[in-house]
This record gives C-alpha cells, structure tokens and sequence, in this order.
C-alpha cells in the first residue's frame, strides 16, 4: 500500500510541476528540495516526509485537497 501511495504522490507532483510549467531545477530553486529528492518523489522511487511535501506543496502553490482531487492521466 505504501508504495502505490508513493507512486501516487509522485504521478500527481510531476503533474502539478508541469501544470505549474516548472522544472525540478526551477522548482527546487523555489522549494528548498534537492532535484535529486524531486527525481526521486516523481519516479516513487522515496517516501516523501510531511514536511518536504508541505515544501513542494508550497512552492506549487496547490492546497493538499486540490493536489490529491484534480483527475489526472495516468500516462
């Protein structure tokens, strides 16, 4: 279950990030987050703690609720 939720987390933050027409690069400028840590997240390849998904979160500009209810595609 753990690892869905993080592949999840990592398919929708890829969505924001190109919604919000960022790179990792430009947005860990604005979050604070190592590209490195970013790749990962996307790739659900590494948990994501609260306080660095409230980071990306914040620098995306999306609420929690509107990042987990907005339909994405699944490619």
């Amino acid at each position: 279950m753990l690892t869905q939720l993080t592949q999840e987390f990592g398919k929708r933050l890829r969505y924001w990030r190109n919604k919000r027409g960022l790179s990792q690069d430009e947005l860990e400028i604005a979050s604070g987050v190592t590209q490195q840590t970013i790749s990962r997240c996307e790739l659900g390849t590494r948990r994501t703690s609260l306080r660095t998904a409230e980071r990306l979160l914040d620098a995306l500009n999306v609420s929690i609720s509107d990042f987990f209810e907005e339909e994405i595609n699944n490619g």
